[in-house]
């Protein structure tokens, strides 16, 4: 994201969120501060939000960006200089990510690699390498990674191809759920023979989402959340276990409507 700051030497602040790539100016007074906001890979981030200000003759630029690291740059203030750049690289969260089957037993055998090369800057991307002869018949839907503060599944997507005499495991997790998670994420790999969610673990899905709910910070979290039971569990299910619940998940409720919606729309 590139965005133009023009500032006057009295103290002054900006808060700017924008989803262009391109510069927009903000006239303020006679200097110009230019500010470039990328991932590690210099990728531009386009949520990033960016508040400028100056203080004691220097140019204060705090940068923040959902599922990466904030960071501050400081600018010296020079008389007469009208034009100033800022070129901010946004470190990712420090995750330690670990591999476990779902009886909870660390995975030795499994490699990851978080390096974000090839990712939409909007992703957390993990690339997990597993030998064939541990999982011999690999799916994606036995695929899970879990944030053991909250106990939710918080990926958007797995895909499953072989390299050599490995299975190479792709997950992506949206950063804005990467956010509100503990430092350390599992992931969980069903190496059994997969077997349909019963209704009693649907409930206790659905309960700890709407536990979550209660925290506003965390909405682009509950979002990402709903989209995936939504995705991963069969409708008559979820509403069968939603009528079980004394306080159903808002956000799932939100997306059973607005399915039925759909369905009923396409029925005429």
């Amino acid at each position: 994201m590139k965005t133009t700051f023009l500032f006057s030497t009295m103290f002054l602040m900006i808060i700017l969120t924008t989803s262009s790539l391109f510069a927009i100016p903000y006239t303020v007074g006679g200097i110009t501060v230019d500010v470039e906001v990328r991932s590690k890979t210099m990728i531009q981030i386009v949520d990033a939000k960016v508040k400028v200000f100056l203080k004691n003759n220097t140019f204060v630029v705090q940068v923040e960006a959902k599922g990466y690291e904030d960071q501050t740059v400081n600018i010296p203030y020079i008389p007469n200089q009208k034009t100033y750049k800022c070129d901010v690289v946004l470190e990712d969260m420090n995750k330690e990510v670990v591999v476990m089957t779902s009886n909870w037993e660390e995975l030795s055998s499994a490699y990851v690699d978080k390096h974000q090369y090839g990712y939409d800057p909007s992703f957390y991307g993990i690339k997990a390498h597993l030998p064939k002869k541990v999982w011999p018949k690999p799916a994606t839907d036995s695929v899970s990674v879990i944030d053991i503060g909250w106990g939710l599944q918080i990926q958007d997507s797995v895909s499953i191809d072989e390299v050599d005499e490995f299975w190479r495991i792709q997950i992506l997790i949206p950063r804005k759920a990467l956010k509100f998670t503990t430092p350390r994420l599992m992931v969980i790999l069903d190496l059994s023979p997969k077997k349909p969610v019963t209704d009693g673990e649907v409930q206790n899905i659905l309960g700890s989402l709407a536990k979550a709910e209660k925290n506003s910070s965390k909405e682009g979290y509950i979002e990402g959340m709903a989209k995936f039971i939504m995705k991963s569990i069969p409708t008559d299910q979820i509403e069968k276990s939603m009528k079980n619940l004394p306080n159903p998940p808002g956000t799932v409720s939100k997306y059973l409507s607005e399915a039925k919606k759909f369905g009923t729309a396409h029925e005429e």
